[in-house]
């Protein structure tokens, strides 16, 4: 039987997801390279986008690991609503698989944040006994603006915490997703805590 291009897309979409929520695998290229490789086509050129992918891994945790893995996410939620009282008197988003209930074991609990000053973060996580450590990161504003932005990296409550700076004029405009190219889903604190009472 011979299968289709969009047959077999869909065949490593699904395998890359599997690998995504069993393997910890956070990268979707590597996912995807690997997925393909276990279905012996890598010769094919018909790698999936990463947006079919994340719909696949959706439908992988409702049909296999739906009570597990909703447990988690709701778990790091509300692990995100220590951190973003923590961090009230600042603009700050929840972003990432966290919020777009993707999360696998191994995903980092990920924050967009408004400041002028990064000290002014760091300062506030000393304050609550928490390390910290820089990193930084190339994020999308649209087709022509790409720019590479700091952030910090904490653990709280054994979770890998991101927290990445934009300034106030930045944080006016949605970075686009990785994933699908659109804007990125960013959650302030009310939404949230609806999220996670309405279970």
């Amino acid at each position: 039987m011979t299968i289709s291009n969009k047959q077999l897309k869909d065949m490593i979409a699904q395998e890359a997801a599997k690998i995504i929520a069993e393997k910890g695998i956070q990268q979707f290229g590597q996912a995807k390279f690997k997925a393909a490789e276990n279905l012996n086509a890598m010769n094919y050129g018909c790698l999936p986008s990463n947006s079919d992918v994340e719909k696949k891994i959706v439908e992988y945790y409702q049909l296999f690991q739906a009570d597990i893995d909703f447990d988690h996410i709701q778990s790091l939620r509300k692990i995100a609503c220590d951190i973003m009282y923590m961090f009230n008197n600042y603009l700050i988003y929840l972003v990432g698989p966290v919020a777009n209930g993707t999360a696998s074991v191994s995903s980092a609990i990920n924050f967009h944040i408004a400041s002028e000053d990064e000290s002014e973060i760091i300062q506030t996580l000393i304050e609550n006994d928490l390390t910290h450590k820089p990193y930084d990161r190339k994020i999308k504003f649209n087709e022509k603006m790409i720019r590479r932005v700091n952030g910090i990296k904490t653990i709280y409550k054994n979770t890998d915490v991101e927290l990445t700076v934009f300034n106030y004029k930045e944080i006016r405009h949605v970075p686009l997703s990785k994933i699908d190219n659109k804007p990125m889903k960013r959650i302030k604190i009310n939404l949230l805590q609806e999220m996670i009472n309405s279970v």
